[in-house]
């Protein structure tokens, strides 16, 4: 059967969790985590203000990271702090590159329907809920509820008042939890986490929510139970099916997401039509080249025709690309010019609707008469490409690696598959040095993982090829021959 509404992958492998979200059997969001390395976003400390520069209107505040984190005045709603003191802060970005996290004193706290920010003064409904009955309705409830900084989110749409006075309720509970926890700190405590929202697992299907949500797969007995009690507590009416695949990677193999991630990672993109799609990251923006590769047709109502055809198989190309690379920032995408005005209409059009379902925030500006488009996308955390490509040090940074991580992840692919496994005596892992040494610091792992327990385990290194890894088995049969 078909499927076209959303799958979520989740494999537990040593000390990661690897996260797909697919659109059918399609690649959307992957997200990788670790118990050393995992994202802060969302997250309140309390922090201390270490120094000040009163020439550009910011703070540096320590939150007991490796690099302090950046407050500027933008983002300071409870007045600016001074040195020594203690702030509630939380996490808005990552650190990326040599820059620290980027912080807000502008707290946001979500919730399955809700967002509450205790210092702002006003209510909201999210812009998405189109329907002015579901919106009266909607605004209706605020009224009734006597309380400001309730933002009601997409997945609000259609929600009983019962399920909204809950998740409100929810949200006092946290924001009481936070207060009292600062009041509890001795004077002399150093910075520390105060809140975290929900392992990201959880906060990925509360995200999906709004969306159609078919299947879950997961392969840990512990995640598995904690994700069928969180859907029967907050989604009752979403009917997807979560499989329990004991200790197996086998939904990362079936969708070959291995592969997937590292298709995404090239820079030139072809289109259907023959065109392509080019997409570069720079320090402060990415830059997109929409280009028809050499057509040539006749002029006029065709080649207009051709045009408009390349420019939305770019559309449908970045929807998927976007937020899979996990890029944002300042977006600028270079289409095909159209003379026509019905035609550009209807790719303003259709590059809205693309990124309606994104998890990610965006905003889109109209096209410029030179045929740019101007798009903004919350960016949280570094991009795909940086997190999975490195430039080479033997060849001047001529040629870049893929992570050995995402390498490896095909090597498990093609284990999983195998179906001879008893009889397996040999499993060889040829792969360049640096694969290798991340093998083997976790060799004892994939051997208790996949089950060859009669067989030997080799490496063999590979030289002068970037990005290529082999893994092939003997069996009893073949050692005879």
């Amino acid at each position: 059967m078909k499927m076209n509404g959303y799958q979520l992958v989740i494999t537990v492998f040593g000390n990661r969790q690897y996260l797909a979200v697919l659109q059918g059997t399609l690649l959307k969001y992957f997200f990788v985590e670790t118990q050393s390395h995992h994202s802060a976003v969302g997250q309140i400390y309390c922090g201390k203000v270490v120094r000040m520069m009163p020439g550009i209107d910011a703070a540096f505040v320590e939150i007991g990271q490796e690099r302090a984190a950046f407050l500027h005045k933008k983002d300071m709603c409870t007045g600016v702090p001074s040195a020594g003191q203690k702030v509630l802060v939380q996490v808005l970005k990552d650190p990326i590159s040599t820059k620290g996290a980027r912080l807000t004193t502008d707290l946001t706290i979500p919730s399955t329907y809700l967002v509450y920010q205790p210092f702002a003064h006003e209510n909201g409904i999210s812009q998405k809920i189109t329907s002015e009955d579901e919106r009266t309705r909607l605004r209706q409830w605020l009224v009734e509820l006597d309380c400001k900084g309730i933002i009601i989110r997409t997945a609000a749409q259609g929600a009983s008042y019962e399920e909204l006075q809950r998740d409100y309720e929810y949200l006092m509970l946290v924001w009481n939890g936070i207060q009292e926890s600062m009041r509890a700190l001795p004077g002399h405590a150093g910075p520390q986490r105060i809140w975290a929202d929900l392992d990201a697992p959880l906060r990925i299907i509360r995200d999906l929510a709004k969306l159609q949500l078919e299947k879950i797969y997961v392969n840990s007995e512990t995640l598995y139970a904690n994700i069928v009690a969180f859907m029967k507590d907050f989604f009752p009416h979403i009917q997807a099916d979560i499989v329990f695949e004991k200790g197996s990677i086998t939904g990362l193999s079936r969708f070959q997401i291995a592969h997937q991630v590292m298709q995404s990672l090239a820079a030139k993109i072809p289109l259907l039509s023959g065109g392509t799609v080019i997409i570069e990251q720079t320090e402060s923006m990415v830059t997109v080249d929409v280009n028809t590769s050499g057509f040539i047709g006749s002029a006029g109502k065709d080649a207009d025709d051709t045009i408009l055809k390349t420019n939305l198989e770019a559309v449908a190309v970045l929807e998927r690309q976007i937020p899979l690379r996990e890029l944002g920032g300042v977006i600028v995408i270079d289409f095909i010019d159209m003379q026509n005005t019905d035609h550009r209409a209807q790719l303003e059009k259709a590059l809205e609707s693309a990124f309606e379902s994104d998890l990610m925030p965006t905003q889109i500006f109209p096209i410029s008469p030179i045929g740019l488009v101007q798009m903004t996308r919350k960016r949280t955390t570094e991009s795909g490409s940086r997190k999975f490509l490195l430039p080479c040090p033997c060849c001047n940074h001529g040629h870049v690696l893929v992570d050995a991580q995402l390498l490896l992840l095909k090597a498990l692919a093609y284990l999983e598959r195998i179906t001879c496994r008893e009889n397996v005596r040999v499993v060889i892992l040829a792969a360049r040095p640096d694969v290798l040494t991340f093998f083997n610091t976790e060799r004892q792992l994939w051997i208790d993982y996949h089950g060859f327990e009669n067989a030997t385990w080799e490496t063999r290194e590979i030289h002068g090829v970037h990005n290529e890894l082999t893994v092939s088995v003997l069996t009893a049969s073949d050692l005879e021959l």
